[in-house]
């Protein structure tokens, strides 16, 4: 009876739109492909070293994936959307959870990829790894996200050891008026967005609320289960498991920017999501019982202009967390305040300088626990610190000839100190700066999280066992050598390559005793890794739309065979092709596909051997002048479901729905 009114709800949307269609005035809209090939080039990022630069200038391997390309993909989920962009490898474990890592590494709770939000960490520090579900962003407030491939600690301090991801929202002078998105597919799930952004004098605000609605994989023509290691069934039984991955979240943002003055900017923003979904099981363990989480993201933001070559940036940011994931542990919360501040000057023509630094306090409650197989921590609660410094000087040496160093040291309470860096030669082949050569060298290290050095539990009726790291848990560290060509070809065409080799020592994993069935698992340094490869991205853009291509090879390789690095490998080979073409007035077509081959997971009996493809398309139209669009698509046209996908710890795992048809209405006013 449920599957039969979301289906006749989701008719009369599709009526509805038809309708509304018709009547509305057709006049053209604004046009999308605006923005030249040279500018597509030339968007300024910060990711790579706390300074804006020009993508095709930064020194590193960095990938812009834009407000329009998420815009025109449909997509409502940020992993999802990270796989517009080479090198990021992205799996979807259930309806809301995600493995996602930078060149591999990557699972639920790892964190060698730092994910941020306009800079702001939003790392869980408890288990490692981004709650996605959990950030509150909201998809259509998004300027940009910035990807930076390779070891960037020296910008941004610890767990930045594969790259970087930050999530760049929009100026709230940007999203003026009011906006209404709804989105609704085959299966009833829906995403519901409502934006107003307003201007009181010097003040300029945008407020946002959304509500997300993912019915589980069973009620969605997927879910079917398999154990990874059939012979735990007589102890786990496996049968009892039930897929119930359903998601609900709420989202609020809201974001305010003061101009006291003209060279002084003051702004504030609170973030807030709520989410229950479905539980997991970990380890052997299923109790049956939804998570509930809540986040709360709150900042406040000074930016002064002393003159045209002189700025200072001083931030306070707070995350507020608290979770019930009966799985693991009944019930945690972490509380994170952090203060950062930043100058730059020129001191000289030629040099760019910004010194800065943070302090952060993370004070982490464990709760209750109520089943003898959860996590037990030893010495609840925690007090952890962090400090930083760093120093960025960009060079130009000659006109043709810039050469960036970066260098950073930071002392965490629990490992002590550790520094990175990074130094970069970026060298122009012509005057107009349309090919450009650069080569770095990056160091950079990744620290425990909680979890991994005070957690413990016996699951599986005592035949899996995970102790808590000794005292002695190192952070893991990485080097990396980079080089790359970034080009115009002509007026229409741009091509970017880059190639890497990258080494990992101290690899934060698994020391793994067997004894029988039963397996003794104690987290520890692991030896090391070495992964290599390269990446090439190709641009055509038209009047009518554009095209873009990429190919990127990925090779890794642990020490030993049967090393545990609690992250599953990457794609060796990923292929992606995207475009936007303009068919006629007021319509567009849309189209994404990728192919990804079988990823090995982490040493163990557990093989996620299965190739990944995906191919999206969507046909969009705007009417009443550009104020309202309609948009219908299919996502994942090949494959009726997707997975199972293992991750770090799971015995048992489920498909996901794949292809899915979906609608999309917004309106502007």
């Amino acid at each position: 009876m449920i599957r039969f009114v979301k289906k006749t709800a989701l008719l009369y949307f599709f009526l509805l739109c038809c309708i509304v269609t018709t009547q509305a005035a057709s006049e053209p809209a604004e046009n999308l492909f605006d923005m030249s090939l040279e500018e597509l080039m030339d968007v300024p990022v910060v990711s790579a070293s706390r300074q804006s630069n020009v993508v095709s200038q930064s020194g590193a391997a960095v990938s812009v994936i834009t407000a329009e390309q998420i815009h025109n993909s449909g997509l409502t989920t940020i992993p999802e959307i990270l796989q517009l962009s080479p090198a990021v490898d992205v799996r979807r474990l259930t309806r809301g959870r995600y493995a996602v890592g930078i060149r591999g590494n990557m699972s639920l709770n790892s964190d060698r990829t730092l994910v941020l939000i306009d800079g702001r960490t939003a790392i869980n520090p408890v288990w490692a790894g981004t709650n996605w579900q959990n950030l509150p962003v909201l998809i259509e407030d998004i300027e940009r996200i910035e990807i930076v491939r390779g070891p960037i600690s020296a910008a941004w301090g610890a767990n930045a050891a594969s790259g970087v991801i930050n999530i760049i929202s929009k100026n709230p002078e940007d999203t003026q008026g009011t906006l209404l998105s709804f989105t609704v597919n085959e299966f009833g799930d829906t995403y519901n967005y409502l934006r107003y952004g307003g201007t009181s004098k010097d003040l300029t605000y945008r407020i946002s609320a959304g509500y997300e609605d993912l019915t589980s994989s069973l009620d969605a023509t997927a879910g079917k289960f398999e154990s990874a290691n059939p012979v735990y069934n007589p102890a786990i039984d496996f049968d009892k498991y039930k897929v119930n991955d359903f998601l609900r979240n709420y989202r609020f943002n809201a974001d305010f920017v003061y101009a006291g003055s003209e060279d002084t900017e003051l702004a504030l923003g609170v973030g807030q999501s709520y989410a229950e979904q479905g539980d997991l099981e970990s380890a052997g363990f299923y109790a049956g019982k939804d998570y509930l989480t809540s986040s709360t993201r709150l900042y406040a933001r000074m930016e002064h202009n002393y003159d045209d070559e002189t700025s200072a940036r001083l931030q306070w940011t707070g995350n507020f967390f608290h979770s019930h994931e009966p799985d693991r542990i009944d019930r945690y919360a972490y509380y994170e305040n952090e203060l950062e501040a930043q100058y730059n000057f020129l001191p000289h023509p030629q040099h760019q300088i910004s010194i800065g630094g943070n302090f952060r306090w993370t004070h982490i409650d464990i709760g209750s626990r109520s089943d003898a197989e959860q996590y037990v921590f030893d010495g609840d609660p925690y007090n952890e610190y962090w400090a930083g410094a760093y120093i960025m000087d960009r060079f130009e040496a000659t006109d043709r000839l810039t050469f960036q160093g970066q260098f950073r040291t930071d002392w965490f309470s629990e490992t002590k100190t550790d520094w990175s860096t990074r130094l970069s030669a970026i060298y122009a082949l012509d005057d107009a700066k349309d090919h450009i050569l650069w080569a770095s060298y990056a160091k950079a290290f990744r620290s425990p999280a909680t979890a991994f050095r005070k957690a413990s539990r016996t699951t599986a009726s005592g035949l899996i066992s995970i102790v808590g790291a000794d005292d002695d848990l190192r952070n893991e560290q990485t080097w990396s050598l980079e080089a790359g060509y970034n080009g115009k070809m002509s007026e229409d065409l741009s091509f970017n390559v880059n190639t890497w080799y990258q080494r990992f020592d101290d690899l934060i994993g698994v020391d793994q005793q067997v004894f029988g069935l039963a397996t003794v698992n104690t987290f520890d340094n692991v030896e090391g890794a070495d992964s290599w490869g390269s990446e090439c991205e190709l641009t055509w853009k038209q009047d009518w739309g554009h095209v873009s291509g990429w190919y990127a090879y990925n090779g890794f390789a642990t020490d030993r065979k049967d090393q545990i690095i609690r992250a599953s490998f990457p794609s060796r080979h990923k292929v992606g092709l995207r475009g936007t073409v303009g068919l006629a007035e007021n319509w567009d077509l849309n189209a994404f596909y990728t192919y990804n081959d079988a990823i090995e997971a982490f040493a163990s009996p557990i093989k996620n051997a299965r190739t990944f493809n995906r191919f999206d398309i969507n046909l969009r139209h705007t009417f009443a002048d550009g104020n309202g669009e309609l948009m219908f698509g299919v996502t994942d046209l090949f494959n009726k479901t997707r997975g199972p996908f293992f991750d770090i710890g799971d015995l048992i795992s489920h498909e996901t729905p794949g292809r899915t048809f979906f609608a999309r209405m917004q309106w502007r006013f």
